[in-house]
């Protein structure tokens, strides 16, 4: 936490982005018919913010409802509480400065479509969500796609509807993440209807999705940014089902999230992602002082066996998009063979029973001929924070050993380069093919010793337990 910001106008920091050392904060005001939003827009000083300019919304349509930067590029949600909602193109000055290029609407545009409840901008294309935006007789919503033209001026190119018309006020387009060739749209249905949250996938024509690699087994394993020492793991399941850990840094502290998924031909779909605080490490853990929260959605897409592009909105931490590349691969998964003898179906999530709301995860691997493995602790401090704690080791029969175990801090969400801390050693030893002892001592960095004994919480597709 390196400070705040105030102003004295409703609901300030309903949405903010940032891009080049600048953060946009909107206030869409008073939820009414006619009521003026506002955005203020900050610049990086030194160890601080200062207030460069603040942006009236001349039209009373509750500007600020959502903000979105790409590059030179701002686009401003303001959904015009009981009137037809709209989004203000702003354009980036060498000063600085933002100055209004458009006003954008609906092709169908109608009193309470709310539309720029969402936007979001990737690329030459601009993604509106509005949850009522169907049309005036019906409270279903809808996503628009506007592209940008040679003159810098955005077009509708297509409306997005549900294929749900039984749920009465869906909200379909209050969320929406896109890249490149998949679009994911949120649609809360419960609203007035009752319904349940859906999500919905969409693949750009002629793309089949992210390029032409279908997810299977294969691509369970460990991925890595241009981030040092922060990634994800993804877990192929026997039942089909894909498991995601992140490994990761926010503001130089460790943060690691969780999360299951939907397999798509070439995507995954995390509806929920999720992180956790509350508990201490080692005796002083209670798992009854864990919090679990849901902070967003993700969704991974694979452009070969190798190689994905993560997209994800942690709205409480930032939205983004990240490039990974496969670090380590699972023994009988790999992309190329599967002629090692390794035990791999011992790899995956492991935990104590009694301590639910921490957990291992492990995977075995092959290095120049060595076995080998990697395991990540997630965990917590003693002052209640997450914490994960990673270590590589060599196999011998059932044992893994790992002389250095160690914390990476100090850098940020999939950027800079974090500073690695030894705490001590660790040694996991299977008792059978889903039960093992954790030994640890980390005394060295005062997190005592201790041990834990684990039972497999997942077991990975396309793989057998080879331990005799």
């Amino acid at each position: 936490f390196s400070g705040k910001l105030t102003e004295n106008v409703h609901l300030f920091g309903q949405a903010f982005d940032f891009e080049n050392n600048q953060i946009v904060v909107g206030s869409f005001g008073e939820q009414n018919i006619s009521t003026a939003g506002r955005v203020d827009i900050y610049d990086k000083s030194n160890e601080s913010w200062v207030n460069r300019q603040t942006i009236q919304d001349q039209r009373n349509i509750n500007l600020g409802t959502d903000v979105s930067i790409l590059n030179d590029t701002m686009a401003l949600g303001g959904v015009h509480a009981g009137g037809k909602g709209g989004v203000v193109i702003y354009q980036k000055q060498e000063s600085g400065n933002w100055v209004e290029t458009q006003y954008v609407q609906a092709s169908n545009a109608h009193d309470n479509d709310q539309f720029g409840f969402e936007t979001e901008l990737f690329a030459d294309e601009l993604v509106v969500g509005a949850p009522m935006g169907e049309s005036p007789n019906t409270e279903h919503g809808a996503v628009f796609i506007f592209k940008k033209q040679a003159d810098g001026m955005f077009v509708e190119q297509q409306k997005l509807v549900s294929n749900n018309s039984a749920v009465a006020a869906d909200n379909f387009g209050g969320n929406v993440l896109f890249n490149a060739t998949d679009l994911l749209v949120n649609s809360l249905g419960g609203g007035l209807g009752g319904g349940p949250t859906s999500y919905y996938h969409y693949s750009r024509e002629n793309t089949g999705g992210s390029s032409d690699y279908n997810v299977n087994a294969k691509v369970s394993g460990t991925y890595t940014s241009n981030a040092e020492n922060q990634g994800v793991s993804l877990e192929i399941l026997q039942d089909g089902r894909a498991v995601l850990f992140a490994s990761l840094n926010n503001n130089n502290e460790n943060l690691w999230l969780f999360a299951t998924g939907t397999v798509s031909n070439n995507n995954i779909d995390f509806e929920h992602v999720y992180k956790t605080d509350g508990a201490s490490f080692g005796s002083q853990f209670d798992a009854g002082d864990v919090n679990v929260y849901e902070i967003g959605q993700a969704m991974m897409s694979f452009s070969t066996c190798k190689t994905a592009t993560l997209s994800y909105d942690f709205a409480t931490l930032a939205t983004g998009e990240i490039s990974l590349n496969k670090s380590l691969e699972i023994p009988g998964n790999e992309c190329d063979n599967s002629n090692k003898a390794l035990p791999n179906g011992v790899s995956g999530a492991w935990f104590d029973r009694s301590r639910s709301g921490e957990g291992f995860s492990n995977y075995l691997y092959e290095e120049n001929g060595v076995q080998m493995a990697k395991i990540t602790w997630f965990t917590y401090d003693n002052d209640g924070k997450q914490m994960w704690l990673s270590g590589t080791g060599t196999v011998n029969n059932k044992t893994i050993s790992i002389s250095a175990m160690k914390q990476y801090t100090g850098a940020s969400l999939f950027s800079g380069t974090t500073q690695n801390k030894q705490v001590g050693s660790l040694s996991m030893t299977w008792n059978d093919c889903h039960n093992a002892t954790i030994d640890y001592d980390f005394t060295m960095s005062n997190l005592g010793s201790g041990a834990l004994s684990l039972s497999q919480l997942t077991v990975l597709d396309n793989t057998q337990c080879d331990l005799k």
